[in-house]
């Protein structure tokens, strides 16, 4: 969860890594050899405007704590949590559960403008990524 990527972490694997980002624009060189390296299904998920403090508890405690704010971009805290749960949920229901792939492997949601996918199909350095657009086109 919008972790630094450590040399300790750049070892090939085949098992399913779901990484969710905030509001990254750019990629790193140990980012970029960590994706280059996943075998396995894999999800990135950026969240546009979104800050490092945006999957923590900060999210609900600002309300009583304005002190705690943490950035979530335009959707807002209450869009962004239930993006994030909804695609955390996906991938688990996926990779432990057995169930269909769901759309959001695909497509993310145009109900969530501020979120980006990359799946493992799409390279996340080195080449033009494709961020799948959330119009559906």
């Amino acid at each position: 969860m919008d972790a630094p990527v450590s040399a300790s972490s750049l070892v090939a694997t085949d098992k399913p890594v779901l990484i969710l980002a905030a509001g990254r624009d750019e990629w790193g060189k140990s980012d970029c050899q960590l994706w280059r390296r996943l075998r396995g299904v894999r999800l990135l998920v950026d969240f546009r405007g979104a800050e490092h403090l945006t999957a923590s508890d900060a999210v609900w405690l600002a309300k009583d704590f304005p002190e705690l704010e943490a950035q979530t971009g335009a959707m807002g805290a209450e869009r962004t949590i239930t993006a994030m749960r909804n695609d955390i949920g996906a991938f688990l229901d996926y990779v432990l559960l057995g169930k269909t792939k769901s759309s959001l492997f695909i497509r993310p949601s145009p109900d969530y403008p501020d979120v980006a996918l990359t799946n493992e199909k799409q390279f996340l350095c080195g080449e033009v990524v494709k961020k799948l657009p959330h119009s559906g086109k």
